[in-house]
């Protein structure tokens, strides 16, 4: 309701669009943002899903070798080490500092 006037876009992950009808509310977050979601390994397409066709922004060819699951998991376990080439220094620092994976 903020940001009435803009158009908000969540990026996540294909392994999270394939659960995403398990997310609570997901039909209002369709409604009121647009998702952007990133393949990998040629998956198929959930476009065919009805649910899916009118928000989905697919980016084809993604072949960074990153996970966010990854990262939270050595979050949650402090070992900060092996993520620090893919996590910006200052947002660790905002994760600890807000203790958002304790």
């Amino acid at each position: 309701k903020k940001y009435i006037n803009s158009e908000i876009s969540m990026i996540i992950g294909y392994d999270q669009l394939e659960n995403f009808k398990n997310w609570k509310n997901y039909k209002s977050i369709l409604e009121t943002i647009n998702i952007v979601c990133f393949r990998r390994n040629n998956k198929e397409s959930l476009l065919d899903d009805s649910i899916f066709k009118r928000k989905i922004n697919y980016i084809q060819e993604f072949n960074v070798n990153i996970s966010s699951t990854e990262i939270r998991t050595q979050l949650s376990s402090n070992n900060l080490h092996l993520i620090k080439n893919s996590i910006n220094p200052k947002l660790i620092e905002y994760i600890q500092d807000n203790n958002l994976y304790a």
